[in-house]
């Protein structure tokens, strides 16, 4: 399965992030921060991260760097949390269209 791990200091979009992504057949840890989604990733194997930019500790681009230093992930780059936002909408509004059609 499809392991993704959302690093959002708003727990509300954090929690907002998980469930869509559960009910899409996804599975998810969560981070509050940049410390705290190294320490994710020490421990588990993640395919993608979903990060905020601004939050405590490290933010998003301390941690894009630091995954790249430790060469963790092969490939390191970030999807912020507003472009998932956007796309999320948009997938919500294709399926209600498709609702109607049906």
């Amino acid at each position: 399965m499809f392991h993704i791990l959302i690093v959002e200091d708003d727990k509300e979009l954090s929690e907002l992030f998980s469930t869509i992504l559960v009910k899409s057949g996804y599975k998810t840890s969560s981070a509050k921060d940049g410390v705290e989604a190294l320490d994710v990733l020490d421990k588990e194997y993640i395919d993608l991260i979903i990060s905020d930019i601004m939050m405590p500790n490290m933010d998003g681009f301390e941690l894009i760097q630091a995954i790249r230093d430790a060469q963790l992930l092969k490939k390191a780059f970030k999807i912020s949390s507003t472009v998932f936002c956007l796309a999320l909408m948009i997938i919500w509004l294709s399926q209600l269209m498709l609702m109607k059609w049906y």
